[in-house]
């Protein structure tokens, strides 16, 4: 079972290597574009960041904390559990262990510029909700002198919508850029888990159902395995999924400007209104792995199908085997 994770996983460890050096510059300009970002919207947010990248830190250094655990706790389990550590040397059982490490730290990365991306739209969807707030309650007045002001009020959520449109599209761009960067990662990181969770349930599945002395440690080390894989793909769909519903979230509210039965809406906002919503219609925003699939909530139901396909397969050919030895 060890050598036929063990290919996979190679594969992995090399995509995943190639593609952080090949693609180093685009990260960095990644990351400087969301830098930049951040010191635009300070000037619109008025409001101190600090508190923002020091949570940003923390949950860093949990997610490391727990990678190097994992780490550890794997090298142990497979130095006492598979076949293929008995065999060969502790260089050999390391080279096993280090496909999973690479994926989860992969996994790390991924997911923590992903959740970074959405909470700035958040900012946005909040920015938007704010001008919304300042339409609707400024259309409670119809006197004459409050008129004036009104125009007031609406040329400045003119400025702000047009601010947040831009920033929306240069956000729409990062995340665009950003998964460009981690697509052929993410898509080796998704076909290794998926082939190491239908290798354990397959041989661990044998181990209990034929094998008489059933080692403990085997099992322990196939259930860990398995059930970090799907937390990792669970991490994955979740966080990729919930930026991409952040970055929707902008079209509904946009539009209650719109429809807002008090406020009666110049031309150049109700314009500007228009630009928006047509911008959001043509640039969807959305995590995939290599243009093969979205990365989502129904991407677990596709590899859980496809795990139960083979599963089945499997045990029609191993039927059939039995049988005609029998």
């Amino acid at each position: 079972m060890e050598y036929l994770d063990y290919y996979s996983g190679q594969a992995l460890l090399l995509c995943g290597n190639l593609c952080s050096c090949y693609f180093s510059g685009d990260m960095l300009k990644v990351l400087e574009n969301i830098n930049n970002f951040d010191k635009e919207m300070y000037q619109i947010l008025k409001q101190n960041l600090t508190e923002e990248y020091k949570n940003a830190r923390f949950y860093i250094s949990i997610s490391t904390a727990l990678s190097i655990i994992f780490a550890f706790s794997m090298i142990f389990l497979t130095g006492f559990s598979t076949e293929a550590s008995r065999e060969v040397s502790f260089a050999k059982s390391i080279c096993i262990i280090m496909p999973s490490f690479v994926s989860t730290l992969i996994t790390v990365q991924f997911c923590t510029i992903t959740s970074c991306l959405q909470r700035r739209f958040y900012w946005l969807n909040i920015l938007i909700f704010q001008s919304y707030k300042v339409l609707r309650e400024s259309g409670h007045s119809t006197i004459r002198h409050i008129n004036f002001q009104q125009d007031i009020l609406k040329q400045r959520v003119l400025l702000k919508i047009m601010q947040i449109r831009e920033k929306h599209f240069t956000l729409s761009l990062i995340c665009e850029r950003f998964n460009e960067v981690f697509a052929v990662q993410i898509t080796a990181v998704i076909v290794q888990h998926f082939i190491n969770i239908v290798l354990m349930l397959i041989y661990s599945g044998r181990h209990l159902i034929k094998d008489s002395d059933i080692v403990v440690e085997y099992i322990v080390f196939a259930v860990i395995s398995m059930s970090w894989s799907f937390t990792q793909l669970l991490f994955l769909t979740l966080i990729a999924s919930s930026t991409a519903q952040e970055a929707l979230k902008s079209g509904p509210l946009i539009h209650q400007m719109i429809y807002a039965k008090k406020t009666k809406l110049d031309e150049n906002l109700n314009l500007e209104i228009f630009f928006f919503s047509l911008q959001l219609l043509h640039q969807n925003v959305e995590f995939n792995a290599c243009r093969c699939f979205v990365i989502n909530e129904t991407l677990l139901f596709a590899i859980a199908g496809a795990i139960t396909t083979y599963l089945i397969i499997i045990i029609q050919f191993d039927v059939a085997y039995y049988a005609e030895e029998n």
